[in-house]
């Protein structure tokens, strides 16, 4: 019976990826390693390595030094899949050290190979009997650069009905990609709904006010009576529940182009939970030393809005 296995293309590195990503992964081992002897136009020479076999995690792979003709791409992947945040944290950290990060959860380390660093408790969502935590799963986790299980948690299963108010970044490390906050407010969710789908409501300074709005579809032009004019896109709506805005920027301004998400949830006692979740700090390469003052005026000002959404809301 034949077996089946994958074969990557490098230029002249198979052997140092192969010999780095099995360091790193239980359970992986080289196999072989086969040299040129002669005759071969797409190698360095006689003598240096055409290919070699080994295991990953348990699965067979090889890797063919055959030159510069083809590249790695997000076409393939490598998926980890972690038990649980510090083990996600630790490949991460590793992976995207001399690589990039990417969206969803996808980086590529130093080889150009792409990985997919995947918490179990992501996957257990997304299968969730709950229709509307699979969706919410999804929902921050197009958000999210590494994947956070905690925050994924927390919005999918709806099961905190405390504040939440966002955090400056850790002084070690990297700053996040994210930013999460969740703030109860005494008043029916359609309330709270009718106030946060209104586009730029959170550009104030500390107490809700009137915008002037002109809309195109779903991209909006706003005029705030202080800051000036800015606009942004509605990139996903589910009435009464969920809205996503992309930022655009004011006028003439260099700002990321954060995605700031909302979602609504009545509580029982007909109070509700506004939980919020902006990302997209690090699209922009800035280093950790220079995002981090923006990171964390932007948590302290997403504390002073949620506060005021709140007193707009219920008066307190």
């Amino acid at each position: 019976m034949p077996s089946v296995q994958t074969d990557l293309w490098f230029d002249t590195q198979a052997l140092e990826a192969a010999e780095y990503w099995t360091s790193l992964v239980p359970g992986s081992r080289i196999l072989e390693v086969f040299h040129d002897h002669g005759g071969n136009p797409f190698t360095v020479g006689e003598g240096s390595v055409l290919y070699v076999q080994f295991e990953l995690g348990g699965q067979r792979y090889g890797a063919v030094n055959g030159g510069p003709h083809f590249q790695l791409d997000e076409s393939v992947s490598l998926s980890l899949m972690c038990d649980d945040q510090a083990e996600v944290d630790r490949y991460w950290e590793e992976l995207t050290r001399e690589g990039s990060e990417s969206m969803c959860g996808w980086c590529k380390d130093r080889y150009g190979m792409s990985w997919q660093i995947v918490p179990q408790e992501m996957m257990r969502l997304q299968a969730d009997s709950d229709p509307v935590a699979a969706r919410r799963s999804t929902q921050a986790m197009l958000a999210m650069h590494r994947l956070d299980v905690q925050t994924l948690r927390r919005i999918a299963l709806r099961t905190e009905d405390q504040d939440r108010m966002p955090a400056p970044a850790p002084e070690q490390g990297r700053v996040p990609n994210h930013i999460e906050g969740a703030v109860r407010i005494s008043a029916p969710a359609h309330e709270a709904w009718e106030l946060i789908s209104r586009p730029g409501w959170w550009v104030n300074d500390g107490r809700i006010r009137e915008h002037e709005i002109t809309s195109d579809g779903d991209r909006h032009t706003v005029t705030d009576p202080v800051h000036g004019t800015f606009a942004l896109t509605v990139e996903d709506r589910l009435d009464g529940e969920f809205i996503a805005y992309r930022w655009e920027g004011f006028e003439g301004s260099d700002d990321p182009r954060t995605l700031t998400q909302f979602w609504v949830d009545p509580l029982d006692d007909g109070s509700c939970m506004v939980r919020m979740l902006e990302s997209g700090f690090r699209d922009g390469g800035a280093s950790d030393a220079a995002l981090r003052p923006t990171y964390d005026d932007q948590a302290g000002g997403w504390c002073l809005e949620l506060r005021a959404l709140r007193s707009a809301l219920d008066g307190s």
